[in-house]
C-alpha cells in the first residue's frame, strides 16, 4: 500500500530506515520495517513461533496478549540480517503496532512466519 522512507538520524532506530505497509482487500495488514541502526533486542511474547530465512539468519516471531484496551494482539519480528557495510535489518510488526498499521487486523502468525522466511534480497 505504501512505503515511507526515514533519512538521516531516526529518533526510533537511529541512522536510515523505511517501512513498507502491506494491506489487503480483506482488511488485513503488516508492515516490514528497515533500519540502518540504534536497534535492541526485542521482549518475548506470550507466544514465540520460531523463523529461518536462509539468507537473513534465524529468529522469531512474537505475539503479545491482546492489551486492555481491547486490541488484537500484536505481532513483531526479531530483526534479521546484518548491519555489514552499511546494510540494514528488518523485522516485521503487526496491526496496530505502528500508526501505519492501524485500524486493520493481523495476518495469522502462521503466515507471518510464512513472509519473514520469504524475504530476499534482490539482485542489483
Amino acid at each position: 500500500e505504501s512505503v515511507r522512507t526515514q533519512a538521516g538520524e531516526n529518533p526510533r532506530f537511529g541512522g536510515y530506515g523505511y517501512t513498507m505497509l502491506y494491506r489487503s482487500n480483506t482488511g488485513s495488514c503488516f508492515a516490514i520495517e528497515a533500519v540502518s541502526g540504534g536497534i535492541g533486542d526485542i521482549p518475548q511474547g506470550n507466544r514465540s513461533y520460531p523463523v529461518n530465512n536462509p539468507v537473513l539468519g534465524r529468529g522469531s516471531l512474537e505475539e503479545y496478549a491482546a492489551g486492555q484496551n481491547g486490541k488484537a494482539p500484536a505481532l513483531v519480528s526479531t530483526w534479521f540480517g546484518k548491519f555489514e557495510q552499511g546494510g540494514f535489518v528488518y523485522h516485521l510488526i503487526g496491526a496496530g503496532v505502528r500508526n501505519q498499521t492501524e485500524g486493520c487486523q493481523n495476518i495469522p502468525p502462521r503466515e507471518a512466519v510464512k513472509v519473514l522466511e520469504s524475504l530476499r534480497y534482490l539482485p542489483k
